[in-house]
């Protein structure tokens, strides 16, 4: 993924990963799967659209930008690439500064996703939806948004973004 702090010198957040961010989060296969599962599915019109390809966008970043600090310990433990550690690298920030700019742009990308599904509505509108079709939407839309939180919640939960991951489940012998 392009590193989502504009002024950065680095190119990709996860220069490892070839720059694959985005399309290996995993936040595209929950979207498919809560259709799915919700009964549901967002009319091709609308799946194209630019206002839903820019809220997609926007819960993938989220999510990045919430893992590159939640995961920062374990990472720099583990000499892995992390854009907190790319930003004090690179533009010479302390710690907190870095960790300061990256939770801000976390919480700007989610001003933007609200101002954003504001507009669901006219979209909806304008491309004279059924009623169906335009529940469709907007389940779509609170689905990410659940997303967000979601990830939000279960990073600082999860044992597996200290220093050293904790089990969640204990390891049994197989029978």
């Amino acid at each position: 993924m392009e590193c989502p702090v504009p002024e950065c010198p680095v190119r990709t957040c996860r220069p490892a990963t070839g720059g694959l961010g985005r399309q290996t989060i995993g936040v595209r296969n929950s979207l498919a799967m809560g259709e799915r599962i919700g009964g549901f599915e967002v009319p091709p019109v609308v799946w194209s659209s630019s206002l839903l390809g820019q809220l997609r966008r926007i819960t993938i970043d989220h999510t990045l930008l919430v893992n590159e600090v939640i995961s920062l310990e374990k990472e720099e433990g583990a000499s892995e690439p992390n854009l907190v550690l790319s930003l004090m690298r690179h533009q010479g920030l302390a710690r907190a500064a870095a960790i300061e700019r990256v939770v801000g742009q976390a919480d700007t990308a989610v001003l933007q996703f609200l101002d954003l599904e504001n507009k669901v509505p006219q979209l909806c509108a304008a491309l004279a939806l059924t009623p169906p079709e335009s529940s469709a939407v907007r389940r779509y839309v609170a689905l990410m948004r659940a997303l967000i939180r979601g990830h939000y919640d279960w990073a600082r939960a999860a044992g597996r973004y200290g220093p050293v991951a904790v089990t969640l489940v204990p390891d049994h012998p197989n029978p």
